[in-house]
């Protein structure tokens, strides 16, 4: 199976655990996108994709909710509306509607789109509470030195 989508370090956005996460998804990307798939696997791997996407938008959210993420409602709108495209690809997929080509435009533009877009914003905004939270550390330290 040739890598349709290559995960970068570039896309990381600095949560160990969502990265990992997200460097799955490109996995199972590939995985639904194989040439060598007929109907029933691409199926099988888009329902494979929806289960695991629903676990991750779910850590993605609480993460979110944790920090207090002032992009929260417009980010689970996207998760909502992301997944309910994946339905929709699934089901043209089953009645034979939606072909390789538009499975690759979907997955190439979710990958890229969200996790490149929302998803950045999300790592910018955790990597800026972390700062702040250890700049609050060090003023506590050395007010009690």
């Amino acid at each position: 199976m040739t890598a349709n989508f290559q995960w970068l370090d570039e896309y990381k956005i600095g949560d160990a655990a969502i990265d990992k996460q997200h460097q799955y998804l490109f996995d199972l990307a590939n995985q639904i996108v194989d040439p060598n798939n007929d109907q029933q696997k691409t199926y099988h791997n888009i329902m494979g994709l929806y289960h695991y996407v629903t676990e991750h938008f779910a850590a993605e959210e609480a993460i979110m909710k944790r920090y207090n993420y002032a992009d929260y409602d417009e980010h689970v709108k996207e998760h909502s509306l992301l997944s309910a495209r994946l339905d929709e690809i699934n089901s043209g997929v089953i009645r034979g509607d939606i072909g390789p080509g538009e499975v690759m435009r979907f997955m190439r533009s979710w990958l890229l789109n969200h996790i490149l877009g929302r998803d950045i914003l999300l790592g910018d905004y955790l990597r800026q509470q972390q700062d702040a939270m250890e700049r609050k550390a060090s003023n506590n330290d050395v007010a009690h030195a």
